[in-house]
C-alpha cells in the first residue's frame, strides 16, 4: 500500500460571538440575538392568529344557525359572549403560568 499523503487537521472556525451576541458569517456580522427574537415573535404571532382563527371558527359554529347575508341580533351576540368567553380564559391561562413560572424561577 502506497504511503498517505500527510493530511493537516482542519481547523474549525470559532464561533466569534462578542458580548452582544453578535458573530461574523462570511464576512458580515450576525445579530444572533436579535434575529432569535425576531423568529420568536413571528412565531408567536403566528401562533397567537392560528388561535384567533380556532376560537372564530368554533364560535361562528356554536352561534350561527342559519348562515346569511346578515348576522341577526341573535348571531351577533352570541358570537360577541362567546369570544369574550375565550379571551377570558385565556387571560386566567396566562396569569396562571406567568404566576408558576416566577414562582419557579424564584425557587432556582
Amino acid at each position: 500500500e502506497p504511503p498517505q499523503p500527510e493530511v493537516a487537521p482542519r481547523e474549525r472556525p470559532s464561533k466569534g460571538l462578542d458580548p452582544r451576541g453578535a458573530m461574523e458569517m462570511n464576512g458580515e456580522r450576525v445579530d444572533m440575538e436579535g434575529t432569535k427574537r425576531k423568529v420568536q415573535n413571528e412565531l408567536a404571532a403566528a401562533a397567537l392568529q392560528d388561535l384567533f382563527q380556532k376560537i372564530t371558527d368554533k364560535c361562528y359554529d356554536k352561534c350561527v344557525v342559519k348562515p346569511g347575508a346578515k348576522l341577526d341580533n341573535n348571531d351577533q351576540t352570541c358570537l360577541a359572549k362567546c369570544m369574550d368567553r375565550y379571551l377570558d380564559a385565556m387571560t386566567v391561562v396566562s396569569q396562571t403560568m406567568a404566576a408558576r413560572s416566577q414562582q419557579v424561577s424564584s425557587m432556582e
